[in-house]
């Protein structure tokens, strides 16, 4: 079962959960449609406030409804034939998931997971084919994002197909400090925490592969842990990338 508090739309905390969405200076969808009209046109519109690490929705499981990532992070993963899960992406705000390829209830391919705790819109599929009917301007910003997002995945994979682990590695760090990262001593810390199984899985290669290159990547000063955080020398970690290429 999913666990996750559901807050029903209002006046209130839909503008001050907007106001997240714009002072975070990503797209937004909906903070420009007058929340009465949006009522009409999405009556069972939801904040969700997921726990940190607990699912959406799992593989396998049928889901009827669009997300919105206002705050937070999802995580996304398959499972291999081996059983094994793999990460297939991290979407942070104001990226887009869910039952995009269809209008009404689908089993899902993958599972998403809040990672850590993240505030989501959720919208049932009919009720956004509706609102993209009053409001056809939304529907170019979609397409864009979706593809976006679809782009970033398919880079990452012919990564995987066509580079070493070394370079994998050091180009996904690179990608996280670009998806969530504050700066540190350091250059920058990398938000999203997870452990070197995770990181493994994201980057497709053992988690003992994984462990060496990291270990050695602080040997030479690209990167060092602060509690269970990783930070890195973004700029020494850029140019180490392209001499190993």
């Amino acid at each position: 079962m999913n666990l996750y508090r559901l807050n029903p739309i209002s006046d209130s905390n839909f503008y001050i959960l907007g106001g997240v969405i714009m002072s975070g200076n990503i797209d937004n969808f909906l903070i420009d449609i007058p929340t009465e009209e949006l009522r009409k046109a999405c009556p069972t519109l939801q904040v969700l406030e997921v726990d940190n690490k607990q699912y959406i929705y799992q593989e396998g499981e049928l889901s009827s409804s669009i997300f919105f990532i206002i705050k937070g992070f999802v995580r996304q993963t398959r499972l291999s034939e081996q059983g094994d899960e793999v990460t297939t992406a991290f979407l942070g705000q104001g990226d887009i998931f869910g039952a995009l390829q269809s209008l009404k209830s689908v089993e899902m391919e993958e599972s998403a997971q809040a990672w850590p705790k993240a505030h989501i819109y959720s919208i049932r599929v009919d009720e956004f084919q509706n609102m993209i009917i009053h409001y056809p301007e939304i529907a170019w910003k979609i397409v864009q994002k979706i593809s976006d997002q679809k782009q970033k995945i398919e880079r990452r994979l012919q990564r995987i197909i066509s580079q070493t682990v070394d370079v994998r590695v050091v180009e996904t760090l690179c990608e996280l400090v670009k998806l969530s990262s504050k700066p540190c001593t350091h250059g920058f810390s990398i938000e999203l925490m997870m452990t070197q199984q995770e990181l493994a899985s994201f980057v497709g290669a053992s988690r003992p592969v994984v462990s060496t290159i990291l270990n050695k990547l602080k040997r030479q000063g690209l990167l060092n842990y602060v509690k269970d955080r990783i930070c890195i020398n973004d700029k020494a970690l850029i140019e180490y990338s392209h001499l190993i290429q």
